[in-house]
């Protein structure tokens, strides 16, 4: 049974100009793909350094479950998230990141990812 308190919360904090702090953790209840309502818990973190004007650093994780109602056959599915990543601006229009996201859901089955990723991208208009 889908049953409990829907809200969020998130907390921010900033002890210096150049380091933040984030924690969020939710509670939902809503309808999966099939008209069936599931609960879904959730919780994160996030860190960020600003190493310079042109360097940060972050690192963020999260672990969210999900759940269905009484009539719902499927195990519980929980995953679980972890990202450090570093940013650079190469010049006022141009932006690169370089980063790695491992990822581990269980429900049916364990299934890992781990990712490595580098991003370029641009911060200006291109006008025809």
């Amino acid at each position: 049974m889908v049953y409990g308190f829907v809200g969020d919360f998130s907390l921010n904090y900033t002890p210096f100009s150049d380091t933040t702090f984030n924690i969020s953790i939710s509670q939902n209840v809503s309808y999966d793909g099939l008209g069936d309502l599931r609960a879904s818990q959730n919780a994160s973190f996030a860190y960020g350094y600003k190493i310079n004007d042109i360097s940060n650093f972050s690192f963020t994780g999260g672990w969210s479950t999900s759940t269905g109602g009484q009539n719902d056959t499927r195990p519980p599915r929980t995953v679980w998230n972890l990202s450090p990543s570093y940013s650079y601006s190469i010049n006022s229009r141009w932006n690169a990141s370089l980063g790695y996201r491992w990822v581990q859901a269980e429900g049916l089955d364990v299934t890992k990812s781990n990712t490595v990723y580098l991003t370029l991208s641009n911060n200006g208009a291109f006008l025809p």
